[in-house]
């Protein structure tokens, strides 16, 4: 590859991995909606301590990994793998509501009866709860959301199904031992739900025809029996509710807890990258339209290719928004659910988005070096800049959603992340310096040897040198930042140029914009030109 070549594929890596560090900003609120919903599940599976402040009541949940490990009869098998399946309905029932809440930005939070200290309730399986950990209740009293989960009976054919569905109607509608739920919210596995509801409606109905029948007969006594009897039914039709899981998957949930919730929390992470992949073809899209410009003033592409490159440049945009969001949602998800206090706050930050981001570019970078694109020396350069610059587009995404919310935040990662990558390749020109002696160190060897001793006087003169130079940057350094900080929260645009000046200057560039009066005039110039 020829040194043009080699400029070309540089500057299209760093447009890349601006692109990539502009997307995983703009995703940090699915990540953080998405990667909370993934956390739920796998909580689902640990368990997890909860707390009822308002009775003082503390324990551990049982997670699906407990329940899993639960022991059964040999000659009560299947009776007590139902049993078992059901309770791990209880706990998938509250963590799908839970996660979807989350998703949705809602505040509202669900937990089994057991898990608020109240052990095998009458009345709720599941129900709403406060921040204090105990059940919400409604006006009359009732518990919020409350419901019982009943998941009994066959599932094998589609006549078992029916059967199961019409036999478990009976009970609710009947006088026997599930009378007790008849003003209740019953969830019922998602096969049954619907025949259920039309079987309800339907005894209903023919027991009210045979009570206009027996009226007609004079037989008012039977006629008012079977009226209440239909009204129970119809009673129990309300009440029928659909957990939105079946009985084979409660059943999967108890054979296979880990399975199962690893392919929930893979489905959370492909909604996530589904959700950003717009928004990632939209930035592919402006950057590449950017590039092209550059390219078709400059005389080195034609509109008519342009074209072609914007399109790709969305779809490469999109493939990497659903790529790091999609990553970004399983780290925070992991983060979020481990017990250590330390991983659990740093779950909340930027750092799960960071992490996916490194790990694309970094994958990428590799990619290149594995085909001999780049060598070593280079791929540590890489590396290197594109670690400065996911944290320099973080801090100004954040600085650019304190100023402008929503495309702040974008504009801030793009400035954020070229001002770090200027810096950045100010810093690396030493180092390349080097690498150019190295390759020449035969042709150096023999004066190396006869000037031994004069390189030893010169080094420490270096030395000396660079300690200054270096103690010097970072004060520099720390006194820019801290002036930025400072001005961002003051939004002083003064200060805060001229904070970012003490930085730049330190390399020999110099800001395009000092005060806000400069910037203004610049953009009511219609001949002016922005410098990089």
């Amino acid at each position: 590859m020829d040194k043009i070549e080699k400029e070309r594929q540089k500057e299209k890596e760093r447009q890349a991995a601006l692109r990539d560090a502009t997307i995983a900003n703009a995703g940090k609120e699915a990540i953080e909606r998405y990667g909370r919903a993934a956390s739920e599940h796998i909580k689902a599976y640990t368990g997890f301590e909860w707390n009822n402040q308002a009775t003082g009541q503390s324990g551990v949940a049982k997670g699906l990994r407990d329940i899993a490990d639960s022991k059964v009869h040999p000659d009560f098998e299947y009776q007590n793998m139902k049993q078992q399946a059901g309770f791990s309905a209880e706990i998938k029932y509250t963590a799908n509501k839970n996660a979807e809440n989350m998703i949705k930005g809602k505040n509202a939070r669900y937990r089994r009866a057991n898990d608020v200290g109240l052990g095998n309730d009458q009345h709720n399986d599941v129900g709403e709860v406060g921040a204090d950990g105990s059940f919400c209740h409604n006006a009359d009293g009732t518990v919020k959301g409350g419901a019982q989960i009943k998941f009994v009976g066959n599932y094998k054919t589609e006549g078992d199904i029916i059967h199961s569905a019409h036999k478990n109607v009976d009970h609710l509608a009947g006088n026997g031992k599930w009378a007790k739920y008849q003003n209740d919210d019953v969830l019922v596995p998602s096969e049954q739900y619907q025949e259920m509801r039309a079987y309800a409606a339907r005894r209903s109905s023919e027991l009210l025809k045979q009570a206009d029948k027996f009226e007609r007969q004079g037989k008012n006594l039977e006629a008012t029996e079977l009226r209440e009897k239909a009204e129970r039914y119809q009673k129990a039709g309300r009440h029928i509710k659909n957990s939105h899981i079946s009985s084979r998957e409660a059943m999967d949930y108890r054979r296979q807890p880990g399975w199962e919730t690893t392919k929930d929390v893979l489905k959370t992470a492909n909604r996530a990258g589904l959700e950003q992949l717009g928004t990632g073809a939209i930035i592919g899209g402006v950057v590449a339209t950017a590039q092209s410009l550059v390219h078709i003033i400059n005389g080195e592409q034609e509109p008519s290719e342009a074209v072609g490159e914007v399109a790709k440049g969305m779809a490469v945009g999109g493939g990497a928004a659903y790529a790091m969001t999609a990553a970004g949602t399983i780290i925070k998800g992991s983060m979020q659910s481990m017990s250590n206090q330390t991983v659990q706050a740093l779950s909340k930050t930027n750092l799960p988005a960071m992490i996916a981001t490194g790990v694309y570019q970094i994958g990428r970078s590799f990619y290149r070096f594995a085909k001999g694109e780049i060598d070593a020396v280079e791929l540590a350069v890489e590396l290197g800049e594109k670690g400065v610059g996911a944290m320099a587009s973080s801090w100004g995404a954040a600085v650019g959603t304190l100023v402008l919310p929503g495309i702040g935040t974008v504009v801030g990662s793009i400035v954020g992340y070229m001002a770090s990558s200027m810096i950045y390749q100010g810093a690396l020109q030493a180092f390349e310096d080097e690498r150019l002696s190295w390759e020449n160190r035969d042709k150096i060897h023999a004066y190396v040897e006869s000037a031994k001793a004069q390189l030893e006087q010169e080094t420490e003169a270096i030395e000396r040198y660079y300690v200054n130079l270096y103690a010097r940057r970072k004060q520099v350094f720390r006194s820019g930042l801290q002036q930025v900080r400072r001005a961002s929260m003051r939004d002083d645009f003064n200060a805060f140029a001229a904070g970012l000046q003490q930085i730049v200057g330190e390399f020999g560039d110099n800001l395009q914009f000092h005060t806000f009066k400069e910037f203004d005039e610049f953009m009511n110039d219609e001949n002016s030109v922005l410098d990089f």
